[in-house]
């Protein structure tokens, strides 16, 4: 949709993607971010691959976890 809206190529917006999660990726290891995320606690629901069985870990966020780099 945006290939043909925008005309923008599947190519190009791959390389736009890996280049933003590059920079993404620098900017957290220079501590970039550090002042504009606040820490905060959250339950993490895991789940046991051999008995299916879920259960709760306490975890804090201090950084957005979804970079692909």
């Amino acid at each position: 949709i945006v290939a043909q809206r925008y005309n923008v190529s599947r190519e190009a917006q791959d390389e736009y993607a890996l280049i933003s999660q590059q920079r993404t990726a620098a900017a957290q290891q220079s501590g970039k971010f550090d002042d504009e995320i606040v820490p905060f606690d959250a339950t993490m629901l895991v789940k046991d691959k051999e008995t299916g069985e879920v259960s709760e870990k306490q975890v804090t966020l201090d950084r957005d976890e979804c970079n692909r780099p």
